[in-house]
């Protein structure tokens, strides 16, 4: 049967067999352990329960490192450490190698107390939140045997506790441990007077309890509840990681309106979710609404937005609802939307236009699907022979053309019109008939496409003809159009020019349903999800 993970003694290609993505490191010492067991005590048993994770994980396991700190065991000739910043260095290099290999859990199996560079290290490394988390686990604090809890008090260091585990890992390297009685004591000292002492100066023996009391029995007892307590547990904190991937977690966050200096990250965003929306349409809909756009702000960064566009008190329209992918389902949607709601004017409809992930959202806030919009795309717009009947847009058409909008839409967006024809007036265009307008078409930039609305004719001969003329102003670039569902005509003409469906949105309101326009003339594509 083929082994499923890889050990120091693996070929590369054992290792590129590993589909794990976890890495194990035993982290040892290299310290004396008074008179009767090996200086390489730590690394020999650090290294047998790294084997053991390892191989209950499927992952693959480093070598061994021999040592790291041991600087409490100065004075002892074989006891051989480094600087904490040399530790340090040498775990983060390694991380970052394992990362670049795509390795994104490492577990570090430390067998030494004394090394006390490693958690600070550790610590930095994952409040960065990179792809590699590391995960810390002393291997020793996983014994809960009966055996092992009736040697603990009292012992420190290769003691009756330690050397219980030696007899049972290596019992051909414990020395004379019968012979030894309880260590002597310099003074009444605690373990932080390591801090100003070495062992040699508190514990002259080498050692701290009492070795005689130990048993392989007991030693066999301890390796057992720390393999099956040890693995639980790492898999348990594994688990934890998945759930929350984020050092801090969910933190604290706040919903409030956006300062126009953090409207980019607002916008950064939007890119993120590949909308379409340029930073531009961001700054025109705060200088529209200024007390409308608001962010929900964690340590000083956009983490979710969105946006209310109130029309004449009638109606409202909320957009923009993002939220950063690496804090999605902590409650930032349905909070933003509901601030937008809190600050609707009183009876006014409110409506916005749902991606299909967001629609469960704003079902759960009272929404209520009221129609569908279709995203048509094409890669470059088409050119044909200069359309008749419909002409370019002027000052002087502004105050009909948002009359007949706001004869459709259910009120007046004049100062969102207004907007759009001076900021791309080449887009703009009218369509004419016995002296009465019969219907329109404006456009603005996109980051994705060029997008073509509100669009509004009387039939599909009018529409044709606008879209004919917007097209040719476009000079080939993409285009986006959002057409209302039921508009079958218009549909198959621009599938037949080289359109195709690009997405979907729901339309959606809450507060009551806007009465749908009556007669020939009607919109054709929207202003966009933004908009209405």
């Amino acid at each position: 049967m083929r082994k499923h993970w890889a050990d120091p003694m693996g070929t590369a290609s054992d290792w590129a067999g590993v589909g794990s993505s976890v890495a194990v490191w035993a982290l040892g010492s290299c310290e004396q352990h008074g008179p009767h067991l090996p200086i390489a005590l730590d690394t020999v048993m650090a290294d047998h329960f790294a084997r053991v994770v390892a191989e209950a994980l499927e992952a693959a396991l480093l070598p061994t490192l021999p040592m790291l700190q041991c600087a409490e065991h100065s004075g002892f000739r074989g006891s051989i450490g480094v600087r904490p910043e040399t530790a340090m260095a040498w775990i983060r290099d390694v991380a970052e190698s394992l990362e670049a290999q795509h390795f994104r859990r490492l577990i570090l199996l430390n067998g030494h107390g004394g090394n006390q560079a490693i958690p600070p290290l550790v610590r930095d490394w994952n409040r960065a939140d990179r792809p590699l988390k590391i995960l810390l686990m002393n291997w020793y604090e996983w014994d809960d045997s009966p055996e092992g809890m009736a040697l603990r008090e009292g012992q420190l260091h290769a003691d009756a506790w330690e050397t219980s585990v030696a007899l049972a890992l290596c019992p051909d390297r414990v020395g004379d441990y019968r012979s030894l009685g309880p260590a002597r004591s310099s003074w009444p000292v605690r373990v932080s007077d390591l801090n100003h002492f070495g062992i040699s100066a508190l514990r002259p023996e080498g050692y701290w309890g009492d070795p005689s009391r130990a048993s392989a029995v007991a030693g066999w007892a301890i390796v057992r509840s720390v393999e099956k307590n040890l693995v639980a547990a790492i898999r348990e904190r594994l688990g934890w990681l998945e759930q929350e991937p984020r050092y801090t977690g969910a933190g604290s966050w706040t919903v409030r309106l956006l300062h126009p200096l953090e409207l980019q990250q607002g916008w950064r965003l939007a890119r993120v979710a590949g909308w379409n929306q340029p930073l531009a349409d961001w700054v025109m809909i705060q200088a529209l609404w200024p007390e409308g756009v608001w962010g929900a702000v964690r340590n000083g960064q956009v983490i979710g937005t969105t946006a209310l566009a109130v029309y004449e008190a009638k109606q409202a329209w909320i957009a923009m609802v993002l939220v950063d992918p690496n804090f999605r389902r902590m409650g930032i949607a349905s909070a933003l939307v509901k601030r937008a709601l809190e600050h609707a004017p009183a009876g006014a409809v409110v409506g916005l236009d749902a991606t299909p992930e967001g629609r469960e959202v704003y079902r759960r806030l009272g929404f209520h699907e009221v129609g569908a919009i279709d995203r048509f795309a094409i890669p470059a717009a088409p050119v044909s022979e200069p359309p008749s009947g419909v002409r370019p847009m002027t000052d002087a058409d502004l105050a009909a053309v948002a009359l007949l909008d706001a004869r459709l839409f259910g009120a007046s967006r004049y100062p969102l019109l207004t907007r759009f024809y001076s900021g791309c007036p080449h887009y703009a265009f009218v369509a004419e008939r016995n002296g009465s307008l019969t219907g329109f078409v404006l456009g603005r930039p996109g980051v994705l496409a060029e997008h073509i609305g509100p669009f509004v004719a009387d039939g599909i001969e009018t529409a044709r003809a606008l879209a004919g003329a917007a097209f040719r102003a476009l000079g080939g670039r993409p285009v986006y159009v959002d057409v209302p569902e039921g508009e079958t005509a218009w549909r198959e003409w621009l599938i037949e020019i080289g359109f195709r469906v690009h997405r979907h949105f729901t339309r959606m309101t809450v507060g009551g349903r806007p009465l749908p326009p009556s007669g020939r003339i009607r919109f054709l594509g929207i202003a966009g999800p933004e908009f209405g």
